[in-house]
This record gives structure tokens, C-alpha cells and sequence, in this order.
């Protein structure tokens, strides 16, 4: 670096040439102290009764920004970036009660806990998904500002002269490169981007895209179909702080939804004994068990349709979804009502309401389990929301001479188009300035409700974890 930019940083930041080289190290070391006493704190916490849901909302908001600074301010090693995400995920499986050696056994697909929910992850922010980005993005943002203060022609000016920032950033663009974000590989040629105020996250984002694929090249059928499936728009509504008491979960609950969408054991098994499938239902007096050998991961229970369990999830769905509609639109809501055209057919759909235009608009609901026999070729197993776009065409077609919105909705939390559309029209009405927030709790109320209609399903069928 030359003299006179080595005056101004000691000027400036009061920073020496021996901090500057250690600074990397110790800004991590005290982030890794601070996450230690903050997740001991959740830990004291959880111990005098905050629920499971709280903690992993708290604990997932206090992780996620508290390292950006030092990322901005050093090209951080690959070795401290992986200790900080082994700090954060280490913490999470603590806390909902994953063992590591169960974590481990998912191989690629470990990497999920931090990948973004709409990407079908748990969502924690992952310092080696952004720490690169993060360096490069706030150089070149402030660059012009520097070589202003430094009364240089441009950001290239300086460059040119501050030989050990141009060889660092060099390097870190070739390495963000090779993550797999879109960045040209020749600095100078990356100047031109430092425009884009986004550039950080659209870095991030490349090579977060890079990752989920790695991810699903090492994963089984199962595992990328229920990534796929956990994704989308809404679909992560339910890990939100809970907001009213109907977004509330069990700790039972908010543990087995997280299995569920992590691909992890759902029910206890106990050493050379096999489980057993416990749904059950009489008929004539003559009562009937399932006792179809269980999955541990909850599949078979998810289809089963003995005892009604699979209607019953249903039904919630449905109620859950009829509450939102009559909150929001000035209309009588109706449920499992026959309409005139279908007065002599078995055919009914769910809900129907008039909207904010006094259209006459039905709903029928569904609450699908994809998985990889679910769809025939692998094509349609790769495709995210498959199933769901096959149960709306079905039920487009079934009820072809009504103004039918199809609201069907993955038992992992993926909501299909027609439920997407329902919730914007419902909401309407509502004041501009409170809608986005409206619609944000439509998908976290039914949400919430479908975690909890899976895991009263899982729990008849079998011991939970």
C-alpha cells in the first residue's frame, strides 16, 4: 500500500500495519465469543419456559447480521468462515434436539440449515454463502469515495497506485468467482457493476444457487423432492415469530415440523423392533388397525387414510383458510355448500364467497405429500411444485363451469399459484399500507395450521422424536 494511503488509514482508523493483519482474527474470535454467550443466554431462557418456536426465531435473527461488518472489512479465510456457520448450525441442533452424528448421516444435504427458505432451506445465514460478496460489494460500492479523499482521478486511479488492495481484491473476485457468482474475473472490468446497491446479495444469491445444486447431487429422490417442496413463496411463513396466538406451536409441534421439512427421523425407534402404523378406525363395531409397517421419516403416516386423519387435516385447512377469507372480505362465507349447478352431483367445492367485486368465487382445498414416486419421470420429480400444479389442473378441470380458485398447498409448505392469487384477492380490501402485512399472515396462519394438522397425523401413527 503506498505511504500516503498508509497515513490516512492510521489518520482515519487509527488502525496500525500489525492491527490491520490481525484484525481478521480477532473480529471473528469475538463474534465467536458473543454468539457463545448470546446462545447461553437462549439456553437460560429455554431452560425457565421460552418455547422452542422463540428461541430458534431469536436465536436465527440475532445470527444472522452480526458478522457482516467484519465480512465487509477482511477477505476472511475459508476456515474462519466455515468455523462461524459450524458455530450457528452447532447452536440450532442443540436447540431443537438433533444430534450431530444425525446431522452428519444427511451428508450434502447438512448444507440445507443454511440455505434461504424460499430455496427450501431452515434459513440461516451462511457467512461462506456471503462473506466474499460482502467484501468485494463494499470495496468497489466506496471506492470512488476513497480515491475523492485521496484527490485521485477514480476509483481505477487508486488502483493503480494501492497495489496491496488491487492484488486482495483481485484475488477475492477470482475466488467469489469460483463460488459461483456471476462476476467478471478482471477487477477493473468489476468496477463497472459497483453501481448496483444489490450487488452483495446478487452475488450471494449466485452462489447460493450454486450450492442447492451441489446439494442435490448428493441427495437422494426423497431429499431433493422435499427441498423443492419446502420452497417457494410463503412457504417458510410458520418458522416467523409467532404473531397471534393461532401462529403459537407446541414444542413438539415446531420440532417435528422441522424434522419434517429437513428430511430427519420422525418417530422413535426402538432397537430390533419394528414400528408399526397405530392409525385406526371402527366400523360396524368392528375396529380396524393400519399396522403397515411406519417409514421413520413419516412418509407412509402422511398417506395413510385410515382413521380420517389425512380429512381431519383437511378440515383445518379448510376452516383455517374460510376464518382468513370472512376477516378480510365483506361476504358471507360458505363451506361444503352444493351449488345450484351441482344440486343433483356429489360434486362440492369447499368454500365459496363473493369477492370485493361481488364475484361469485369458489375454492377447493388440498393438502398434497410429494415424494418421489408422487409423479411419474424424473423430470417431474426436478420440477419444484409439480404435484401441486398436477392437483390445480385436476381441479380446474373438475369444476370447469365455476370461477374455481384451486388452494393447494404442499404438507412440507409450499403453496401452489391458486392459493397465491386467493390471498391477494382476499386482501384487497385492506389498506395499502397494512396489505403486504395482511397477506404475509395469510400464509403464516394456514401455515402454522397445516404444521400442526401434519404433526396431529404423525403423532396417531407412531411415537414422535
Amino acid at each position: 500500500m503506498p505511504h500516503v494511503l498508509k497515513q490516512a488509514l492510521a489518520r482515519h482508523t487509527g488502525i496500525d500495519d500489525a492491527a490491520v493483519a490481525t484484525f481478521d482474527l480477532a473480529g471473528v474470535s469475538s463474534i465467536v465469543d458473543a454468539r457463545k454467550a448470546f446462545l447461553n443466554r437462549i439456553d437460560d431462557l429455554r431452560a425457565a419456559g421460552l418455547s422452542l418456536h422463540h428461541a430458534t426465531c431469536l436465536a436465527r435473527s440475532a445470527l444472522g447480521g452480526d458478522s457482516v461488518y467484519v465480512q465487509q472489512c477482511q477477505p476472511l479465510p475459508q476456515d474462519q468462515q466455515e468455523h462461524l456457520d459450524k458455530v450457528a448450525v452447532e447452536s440450532l441442533l442443540n436447540l431443537i434436539e438433533v444430534d450431530s452424528s444425525e446431522n452428519a448421516e444427511l451428508g450434502c444435504s447438512a448444507e440445507r440449515w443454511l440455505i434461504p427458505w424460499r430455496e427450501g432451506g431452515f434459513g440461516f445465514q451462511s457467512v461462506r454463502h456471503s462473506a466474499l460478496a460482502n467484501y468485494v460489494a463494499s470495496w468497489l460500492r466506496d471506492l470512488d469515495g476513497i480515491a475523492e479523499r485521496m484527490q485521485l482521478a477514480s476509483a481505477a486511479a487508486l488502483l493503480e497506485r494501492a497495489h496491496s488492495i488491487r492484488n486482495v481484491l483481485q484475488a477475492t473476485v477470482v475466488q467469489l468467482a469460483a463460488q459461483g457468482a456471476n462476476v467478471p474475473g478482471e477487477l477493473f472490468q468489476a468496477l463497472s457493476e459497483a453501481k448496483d446497491s444489490k450487488l452483495a446479495r446478487k452475488w450471494r444469491s449466485d452462489v447460493v444457487t450454486r450450492t442447492v445444486r451441489n446439494i442435490e447431487s448428493g441427495a437422494t429422490d426423497d431429499q431433493i423432492t422435499a427441498m423443492h417442496e419446502s420452497g417457494g413463496v410463503g412457504s417458510s411463513s410458520w418458522m416467523n415469530f409467532p404473531m397471534k396466538p393461532a401462529h403459537h406451536m407446541s414444542n413438539q409441534e415446531f420440532r417435528t415440523s422441522v424434522r419434517l421439512r429437513m428430511s430427519l427421523d420422525i418417530f422413535k425407534k426402538e432397537p430390533h423392533c419394528n414400528l408399526q402404523c397405530k392409525h385406526a378406525s371402527s366400523r360396524n363395531g368392528v375396529r380396524r388397525t393400519c399396522n403397515t409397517l411406519l417409514d421413520t421419516r413419516g412418509l407412509h403416516a402422511l398417506l395413510c387414510k385410515l382413521g380420517g386423519y389425512v380429512v381431519k387435516r383437511h378440515n383445518r385447512g379448510r376452516d383455517c383458510l374460510a376464518g382468513l377469507i370472512e376477516d378480510r372480505v365483506q361476504s358471507t362465507v360458505h363451506i361444503e355448500q352444493h351449488t345450484p349447478e351441482l344440486v343433483a352431483d356429489a360434486r362440492h367445492p369447499d368454500i365459496d364467497f363473493f369477492d370485493f367485486q361481488q364475484r361469485h368465487k369458489y375454492i377447493d382445498i388440498e393438502v398434497c405429500t410429494p415424494h418421489a414416486r408422487s409423479l411419474p419421470g424424473a423430470a417431474a420429480l426436478h420440477k419444484r411444485g409439480a404435484l401441486i400444479e398436477t392437483a390445480e389442473g385436476v381441479k380446474r378441470r373438475r369444476y370447469a363451469h365455476l370461477a374455481l380458485i384451486p388452494a393447494v398447498i404442499s404438507h412440507l409448505g409450499r403453496f401452489g399459484s391458486g392459493c397465491q392469487s386467493l390471498f391477494r384477492l382476499i386482501n384487497r380490501q385492506v389498506d395499502e399500507s397494512a396489505r403486504s402485512q395482511s397477506i404475509e399472515d395469510c400464509y403464516q396462519t394456514l401455515g402454522c395450521e397445516i404444521q400442526k394438522a401434519n404433526v396431529a397425523l404423525l403423532e396417531a401413527a407412531g411415537p414422535l422424536l
